[in-house]
């Protein structure tokens, strides 16, 4: 094993490794309203794509026939530990924010 623990994976890796396993590619894809059978591809820079986005999504999935409906992912990192779930600490409520924001904005950040 080359990490002793997830959090020690690089986020990049950690979605390569993701979407390698026969086991999660499936769990995390094959849900309502994502392509059947997609195009999957990781890290994948939206400079140059209608809209003006800035950035890079994590995964991009794509049906062959509907390119135009394609689904992207962004991965985003929270550390925490059990203390401040049963606290609710400080630090949980500013990531809850900042997801929510950007959410909210559909931020590719």
């Amino acid at each position: 094993m080359e990490h002793s623990s997830i959090v020690d994976i690089p986020e990049g890796q950690l979605v390569k490794e993701l979407l390698a396993d026969p086991y999660w590619q499936p769990t995390l894809f094959d849900l309502a309203g994502f392509p059947e059978n997609p195009i999957i591809r990781d890290q994948v820079d939206l400079a140059g794509v209608p809209g003006g986005f800035v950035g890079g999504v994590d995964v991009r999935l794509c049906d062959q026939a509907r390119p135009d409906l394609a689904v992207a992912i962004q991965a985003k990192r929270i550390k925490f530990d059990a203390w401040d779930l049963e606290r609710g600490s400080a630090c949980m409520r500013r990531a809850r924010r900042r997801c929510a924001h950007s959410h909210a904005l559909g931020s590719t950040n």
